[in-house]
């Protein structure tokens, strides 16, 4: 079985596509290593608690609503 620390420091890439995930949980905020995220075709309403280092996230066909004010993009 993988531990927690690999899942955690090893991933750079997760696909959650079309999962029915209604919303980013805080522990998102774990995956330090993590630069690629989709979310697309999911119910997420809430853009947050996104990874530190997050580069790329795709929601395409996600109705969000809004976006957490502290993201911001350089």
């Amino acid at each position: 079985t993988m531990n927690t620390y690999f899942i955690l420091e090893q991933y750079t890439h997760l696909d959650f596509s079309a999962m029915e995930i209604s919303h980013s949980d805080v522990n998102m905020l774990r995956f330090n290593n993590l630069r690629e995220l989709h979310l697309s075709l999911n119910a997420i309403k809430r853009i947050e608690n996104l990874p530190p280092n997050l580069e790329q996230l795709i929601a395409r066909g996600c109705m969000v609503d809004v976006i957490d004010p502290k993201l911001h993009v350089d």
